[in-house]
């Protein structure tokens, strides 16, 4: 009896030191002996920490602006460096009078009855022999018929009226550093360009139209005399804005 009781006042006595324990924040383990063993526990995961750490936040996707430089001016020709800036610029020195002239009119039939090709070709000639320009193009042997003053119109009808655009061209043989052509090839470049959009009354088509035509030419012409001036051909200047 005496051994029993023992034993019972040993295990109250192991269950008292054991709860005492883990009201003191350090667990204890018994051993099968009977005595009191540190208890090991397992390394604290991040996860599981009393600090328990915030989630991070998303960073905050911010659009990146892209700037696009508007380039005004930016026309066929060339171009050059200026007061920290490039510049673009026409370049007809030392352009031929001999000029291929092509016209092109894209119209609906009803529009092509009011007024027609031959009428605008007219105009674009007479402005031509005015300024001692030729209407043909002489080429050397092999060479297409370059260069050539091309005219692109297209008209269609829209509410109480028309609308029209007229696009003029100067097509020239050029010469890439990049391309190696073969013997009768050649590569063409639009090196002056200009364009006309009009919308107008029915009743103004034809006279707007013609007008449109007249005056795109005319400042093909302007440009054209521009470089013919004699300073410029003996200096040889390309570079004129």
């Amino acid at each position: 009896m005496k051994e029993r009781l023992a034993s019972k006042i040993i295990m109250v006595i192991c269950l008292c030191c054991a709860i005492t324990g883990c009201l003191q924040g350090a667990p204890t383990v018994v051993s099968p002996s009977g005595q009191l063993a540190p208890f090991h526990p397992a390394p604290k995961s991040k996860l599981t920490s009393p600090k328990m750490a915030l989630p991070t936040p998303l960073p905050t996707l911010v659009k990146e602006k892209k700037t696009f430089k508007s380039h005004k001016g930016a026309y066929p020709g060339i171009v050059a460096f200026r007061n920290g800036k490039w510049l673009w610029s026409d370049d007809l020195l030392n352009l031929s009078n001999n000029i291929d002239v092509q016209l092109e009119f894209n119209a609906p039939k009803i529009m092509k009855g009011i007024v027609n090709e031959e009428s605008l070709d007219l105009i674009v000639e007479d402005l031509f022999k005015r300024n001692g320009i030729n209407t043909y193009a002489v080429p050397t042997m092999g060479m297409p018929d370059l260069p050539s003053f091309q005219l692109l119109i297209t008209a269609y009808p829209v509410k109480d009226g028309y609308a029209f655009v007229v696009n003029a061209r100067l097509f020239e043989a050029v010469k890439l550093a990049r391309v190696k052509l073969n013997p009768g090839v050649t590569m063409q470049a639009i090196t002056w360009e200009n364009s006309v959009v009009q919308v107008v009354p029915e009743s103004e088509f034809k006279k707007d139209l013609q007008a449109a035509v007249e005056e795109i030419t005319k400042q093909f012409c302007d440009r054209y005399q521009f470089f013919q001036r004699p300073e410029l051909k003996k200096n040889q200047n390309t570079d004129q804005m």
